[in-house]
C-alpha cells in the first residue's frame, strides 16, 4: 500500500473513532443533565401501544384485565396489591375478569357478583389459591356458590347477584373492552382508556411505565398546563 493511502487510511480511522467518542460523550453529557437513564425512557411499541380513542382522565382508570385460571395474573397480584395503595387520588385502579370462554365467563360473573356484594377482598385470593394451589374446578355457578357462602356473602344472595341483569351487563362490557382494547392475553393493563401496557416486560417495569403513563396524563390534566 502506498503512503498516500495508508495516510488516508488512518487519517479516516481517527475520524470515525473521534464521532463515536463524540456521540457516546454527548449521550452520557445529556444523561447527567436531564437526570434520565435507560430505564428511565419508555418507548412506544415496545413498553406500551396507544389506543385510536380519546384518553380519559377524570378520573385516570387503570384496567387490570385478569382471569382466576390464569396463573401469570396470580403471581402479579402481591405487586398489584402493593403499587395500588400508592397511586394518587385522581386514579382510580379496576380489576375486570376476562370473558371469552364460558368458563372464564362464568368466573367474571362471580367476579363481579362478589364486587356487588361487597366480598371480594374475603374471597378474591381464596378462588386463586384454590385453583392453582389445590387444582379446585368450578365447573358450575353453584360450586362456586358453595365456596363462597360465609365468606362476607351467603349461597343465596350470590346466586341472585350473579343470576341478576345488573352483572349480565357488566359481563357484557367487560367483554366488549376486552375486544376493542385488542387485549389477547393476561394480565392486561390499560391506561386512561388510551394505553395498554407491555406487561411481558416484567411485574415491575409494567407498573412503572404505568406511573410514567400516569404522570404524563396528570401533567396535560393540570391547570398550569
Amino acid at each position: 500500500m502506498a503512503k498516500r493511502d495508508r495516510t488516508k487510511v488512518l487519517r479516516n480511522s481517527i475520524i470515525t473513532f473521534v464521532a463515536a467518542l463524540v456521540t457516546v460523550v454527548l449521550g452520557y453529557g445529556l444523561v447527567y443533565i436531564t437526570g434520565a437513564t435507560e430505564s428511565d425512557v419508555i418507548v412506544e411499541g415496545k413498553h406500551y401501544r396507544t389506543l385510536d380513542r380519546p384518553a380519559v382522565t377524570d378520573p385516570i382508570e387503570v384496567i387490570e384485565f385478569f382471569s382466576y385460571v390464569c396463573i401469570h395474573c396470580k403471581t402479579f397480584e402481591p405487586a398489584i396489591d402493593e403499587w395500588k395503595v400508592t397511586l394518587p387520588s385522581e386514579v382510580q385502579f379496576t380489576r375486570k375478569h376476562v370473558s371469552f370462554s364460558p368458563e372464564t365467563s362464568m368466573l367474571s360473573r362471580a367476579h363481579l357478583a362478589l364486587q356487588h356484594l361487597q366480598a371480594i377482598d374475603q374471597n378474591h385470593s381464596r378462588i386463586f389459591n384454590a385453583i392453582h394451589d389445590r387444582n379446585k374446578q368450578f365447573n358450575t355457578v353453584d360450586q362456586i356458590a358453595d365456596f363462597v357462602d360465609g365468606y362476607g356473602v351467603n349461597r343465596t344472595a350470590f346466586l341472585n347477584a350473579f343470576n341478576g341483569r345488573r352483572i349480565s351487563l357488566l359481563s357484557e362490557q367487560s367483554r366488549r373492552e376486552w375486544s376493542e382494547y385488542r387485549l389477547s392475553g393476561t394480565p392486561a393493563l390499560v391506561v386512561g382508556n388510551k394505553y395498554v401496557i407491555n406487561t411481558g416486560i416484567g411485574r415491575a417495569q409494567s407498573l412503572a411505565v404505568v406511573d410514567k403513563l400516569i404522570a404524563e396524563l396528570l401533567s396535560k390534566t393540570s391547570p398550569n398546563s
